[in-house]
């Protein structure tokens, strides 16, 4: 497991920030930053709270202890479809160079998230097409009716890891 200033260093360097930004944007000094990056001393709960929200990930996440959810099933009619969210993680690129994705508070270099909904899944599975476009970037030619299919039979979980040396990082998951 890597420490939590090395996680805390990459995903700065992923949100396009210098220390100096993010100590603004907490309200505090750069050097703490700096001593938080390099394990002098670590932040309060409050901060950690704050800064997992800034990133858009779970305080697990934040301190390296996520692991992967691995792909369920659940008994039809055991899960209420309607409450479902599905979870696309799309990641290029050269995390140490600036990009022009905006997510949340930051310009994040190469990196989307996108919540959506089962319900719009649904009707995006019955379309004519399976691209979905937002903020000028699309889901490209994801098997929406596929996924609709599993999820009704029951699968929930991580649906998709792609991994590729000179491609994206794409995750796509049921919750």
């Amino acid at each position: 497991m890597e420490d939590f200033g090395s996680r805390l260093q990459f995903l700065r360097k992923q949100h396009g920030l210098t220390q100096d930004n993010l100590a603004e944007r907490l309200m505090i000094s750069p050097q703490a930053v700096s001593k938080w990056e390099n394990g002098i001393t670590s932040p309060d709960m409050e901060t950690l709270v704050r800064l997992a929200d800034m990133f858009n990930i779970s305080l697990d996440e934040l301190l390296g202890r996520a692991e992967k959810k691995p792909v369920q099933f659940a008994a039809p009619g055991t899960k209420n479809l309607e409450d479902l969210m599905l979870r696309i993680r799309i990641q290029t690129g050269d995390l140490a160079s600036p990009g022009s994705v905006k997510t949340g508070d930051f310009a994040s270099p190469d990196s989307v998230n996108i919540n959506i909904p089962f319900v719009l899944v649904r009707e995006l599975g019955s379309s004519a097409t399976n691209s979905l476009v937002l903020n000028g970037v699309s889901t490209g030619d994801i098997p929406f009716d596929k996924i609709v299919a599993l999820v009704e039979r029951g699968v929930i979980g991580n649906i998709l890891e792609l991994d590729t040396s000179d491609g994206p990082h794409i995750s796509i998951s049921v919750e």
